[in-house]
C-alpha cells in the first residue's frame, strides 16, 4: 500500500516537474522572442542614425564647401576693399600734396613752390633759385587757385614773399611768407632715398596749368638730380617731386635735353625730367649748403 502511495506521488511530482519545465521553457522562449524584438529594433534604430550621421556628414561637408566658396568671394571682396582703401588713401595724400603746391611769379615770369614749414606768423616756400633770381627787390608774388582748375585764375589767392635763402650752384630757393594760410598743407620731407623704379609725382604750374600732377618712375640718378618719366615742363620749376606716399623727394629743376648755343638745356631730346635731389634739399634746408 505505502509503495503504491509513493509511486501515485512520484508520478504526479514528474508530471508537476515536466508542466513547470514546459512552463519556464514557454517563458524562456516568449523572453528571447522579445529579446530577439528588442534586438532587431535597435538595430533598426542604429542604422536609422547611422543614415542620420551619413546624411548630416554630407550636409556639413556641403555646407563646408559652401563655406569655402563664400570664404574665396568674400577673400575677393576684401581684396577689392583693400584695393579702394588703398586708393582712397593715395587720393588722399595727393590731395595733401597738391595743397602743399603754390604758384610763384616775378615780373618776368612764373613756377612753382612748394610749402616746406609754417607757423602761427608765417610759412616757408622751396623753390627754385633760376625762378626767383630776376626779381627785383625781392618782389615776389605766391599764390593758389582755390578752383585749380587749369589755368582759370579767379579766385586767386595772393600773397608777397621775400627770398630769404639762396643757393646758385644748387639752383635752390626759400621764400618766407609773413602770414598762416590754414588751406595750404605743409609737405612731408622724406626719410629714406627713393630707389629706381619707384613711382613718383610732380606737382606744379606747367605752361601755367595750376596745381597739374603727373605721374611717372624714377628712372635714374644723374649727379645730384633724379631722373624722371613724368611730365615736367616750363612752369613746373621749383614745385615737387614727390613718391608714392606724398613725401617730398625731389624739386623739379630742367628737362633732360642737349644744350643749346648759350649752354642751358633749353632744348629737349628727350620726355625725362631732372629734380634736385633729397640730400640736397635736407642739406639747404639745414643749411650745410
Amino acid at each position: 500500500m505505502i509503495k503504491k502511495t509513493l509511486k501515485i506521488f512520484g508520478i504526479i511530482f514528474v508530471i508537476t516537474f515536466l508542466i513547470m519545465v514546459a512552463f519556464v521553457a514557454k517563458d524562456f522562449h516568449i523572453r528571447l522572442i522579445g529579446l530577439n524584438n528588442d534586438l532587431y529594433q535597435t538595430n533598426k534604430i542604429i542604422e536609422s542614425y547611422q543614415r542620420k550621421v551619413n546624411f548630416n556628414n554630407m550636409e556639413l561637408l556641403s555646407q563646408i564647401q559652401d563655406l569655402l566658396r563664400n570664404f574665396d568671394k568674400y577673400k575677393d571682396n576684401l581684396n577689392q576693399i583693400k584695393e579702394q582703401l588703398k586708393n582712397q588713401l593715395k587720393r588722399v595724400s595727393i590731395n595733401d600734396l597738391l595743397n602743399s603746391s603754390v604758384l610763384v611769379q616775378t615780373q618776368f615770369g612764373s613756377g612753382s613752390g612748394t610749402l616746406v614749414k609754417k607757423s602761427n606768423t608765417g610759412m616757408l616756400i622751396l623753390t627754385c633759385y633760376h625762378v626767383v633770381e630776376d626779381a627785383k627787390d625781392n618782389e615776389v608774388m605766391v599764390g593758389y587757385s582755390k578752383s585749380s582748375s587749369g589755368t582759370d585764375l579767379s579766385g586767386m589767392v595772393t600773397y608777397k614773399a621775400k627770398v630769404m635763402k639762396i643757393n646758385k650752384e644748387k639752383d635752390l630757393a626759400l621764400l618766407k611768407i609773413d602770414f598762416s594760410d590754414s588751406d595750404l598743407v605743409v609737405a612731408n620731407i622724406a626719410k629714406l632715398e627713393p630707389l629706381k623704379g619707384d613711382i613718383v609725382y610732380s606737382v606744379g604750374n606747367p605752361l601755367g596749368l595750376i596745381r597739374t600732377i603727373s605721374k611717372g618712375i624714377l628712372s635714374n640718378k644723374q649727379d645730384d638730380y633724379f631722373v624722371s618719366d613724368n611730365t615736367i615742363t616750363f612752369g613746373n620749376s621749383g614745385g615737387g617731386l614727390f613718391n608714392s606716399e606724398g613725401e617730398l623727394i625731389g624739386v623739379p629743376a630742367r628737362v633732360l635735353g642737349y644744350p643749346d648755343r648759350f649752354g642751358y638745356f633749353g632744348s629737349p631730346e628727350s620726355s625725362l625730367g631732372m629734380s634736385i635731389n633729397l640730400q640736397t634739399i635736407k642739406d639747404f634746408l639745414r643749411g650745410e649748403i
